[in-house]
């Protein structure tokens, strides 16, 4: 990206907690948007986790926590990432099968390790496949690239927003990062899977000229519940900061409907259905609008520094994101932090700037 005739060698990250997960800006793609994938349920159950990839032996074991790559010439990414939720039986719940292969380049004979690490808002998962000595050749004895599977040691939630990065060792280079979006407990395996993960309320909205219906059904032997309308604070379609818009309606019955007048289709708006019985499962959350809406995000660039500007998310929602600004080395092609993570709370359109240092005037261009 130029400004006059300066050039900025610049990355920069975007990221929130909860389901906007992970965003870049490119050059060549000055406007950046919300684009999760979906993650398909299977039909598959698991006896246990493995410590080990599904070809035992070319990577017989796997080593917790991410290993940082090392200076020298990069080594390329895995390419091919698929991602699917299984059952895993030693932990009752559902898990994550990562398959990937590796490119099928001359980097490849270089390649010892391959990094997997799985970010969501309240955990991180980081895990490092060892291969035994060197691949001998750039495919596999059938001419097709290696490919490997790992099913990870941890269960997740329905409805979850996490990203899987993946980069190469020794040397590694611009990881190969996913963001997805799991399904929620509306799938039937995945409903299955996760058991009481699924709230015991399920809940449907309805918004039609300024009245939305909310329906609601539970399996509690509670007879009597309260409906709130209320909008999540910073967190995206988050339980734990919300503020209602009304006071509650009670109403009697596993299964009911009530009508609330006059409200606006917001991202940030959610409805809570919460039994008076006290207990945990005992609250179900709706969203209805939160796909509702894109984050534009445009990056402008000047003599010294980058205007980041944020667009699309409306007042009175707010939405908390992080910022990371990060540099390609021109020599290593490892990525370098130029900032820590910064905190930016988005409501109506927002700018920020990130100052530069000198030393990244005239650089090599690359991603913004």
């Amino acid at each position: 990206m130029r400004a006059g005739d300066t050039v900025f060698g610049a990355l920069l990250l975007l990221w929130g907690p909860g389901s906007l997960t992970l965003l870049s800006v490119c050059e060549g793609s000055p406007e950046g948007g919300f684009r999760p994938e979906l993650v398909e349920v299977h039909n598959r159950s698991v006896l246990r986790c493995l410590d080990r990839c599904s070809q035992k032996s070319l990577c017989p074991c796997v080593h917790p926590g991410c290993q940082e790559p090392q200076a020298g010439e990069w080594t390329s990414s895995p390419y091919k990432l698929a991602v699917s939720v299984v059952y895993l039986e030693d932990r009752k719940g559902p898990g994550l099968q990562i398959n990937f292969s590796l490119a099928p380049d001359a980097n490849l004979l270089y390649v010892n390790k391959t990094v997997i690490e799985i970010s969501m808002a309240d955990r991180r998962h980081c895990v490092t496949l060892q291969y035994t000595g060197r691949f001998t050749a750039q495919v596999n004895h059938r001419g097709e690239p290696w490919s490997f599977s790992y099913i990870a040691c941890m269960t997740v939630k329905p409805g979850q927003s996490l990203s899987i990065s993946l980069y190469n060792m020794p040397y590694g280079y611009q990881p190969l990062t996913r963001t997805l979006q799991l399904p929620d407990c509306e799938n039937p395996l995945m409903k299955e899977y996760a058991g009481e993960l699924c709230p015991a309320i399920l809940i449907h909205s309805r918004l039609s000229q300024g009245v939305l219906n909310v329906s609601y059904s539970s399996s509690l032997a509670d007879p009597s519940y309260l409906v709130w309308l209320c909008v999540w604070n910073a967190h995206f379609c988050s339980s734990e900061d919300v503020s209602p818009l009304a006071a509650p309606v009670e109403v009697a019955g596993r299964e009911n409907s009530v009508i609330f007048h006059n409200v606006t289709a917001l991202p940030c708006l959610c409805v809570r259905v919460i039994s008076k019985m006290s207990g945990p499962h005992h609250e179900g959350q709706d969203c209805p609008f939160r796909a509702h809406f894109h984050l534009d995000v445009k990056v402008q660039p000047g003599p010294s520094s980058l205007l980041l500007q944020l667009s699309g998310f409306p007042r009175p929602c707010s939405l908390l994101l992080q910022t990371l600004l990060l540099h390609t080395d021109r020599g290593s092609g490892l990525l370098i932090n130029l900032t820590q993570p910064q905190n930016i709370l988005v409501s109506g359109p927002h700018s920020q700037e990130f100052p530069l240092p000198p030393s990244l005037l005239y650089s090599w261009p690359v991603c913004i």
